[in-house]
């Protein structure tokens, strides 16, 4: 009988989760293993939610540093707006 072959089902994992593009079957073609093992051995660990909990929270931190960089861009363009004026300008009021 053939001696099982060793998986690195953390690599798997891993790999699954931070690659948007990648199947089970990739995996499954990847290891040399079927698809209903990756399948059966992604359920059973949460690959997906897995997945769908890194996609939120990239999303999540990406969005907060366009909206910093936002204000950040839209105070310096008032900064300069004031400057082309002549008038004052303390953090966001006029005074």
């Amino acid at each position: 009988m053939a001696r099982p072959k060793f998986i690195d089902w953390a690599a798997a994992q891993k790999e699954y989760i931070t690659d948007r593009q990648l199947t089970y079957a990739g995996i499954s073609k990847k290891y040399g293993v079927s698809r209903t093992v990756v399948g059966q051995r992604a359920l059973a660990e949460g690959w997906k939610e897995s997945r769908k909990s890194i996609i939120k929270k990239t999303i999540t931190s990406v969005e907060g540093e366009l909206i910093e960089n936002n204000a950040h861009i839209n105070t310096t363009q008032q900064i300069y707006q004031h400057a082309d004026t002549g008038t004052r300008f303390y953090g966001i009021r006029k005074i």
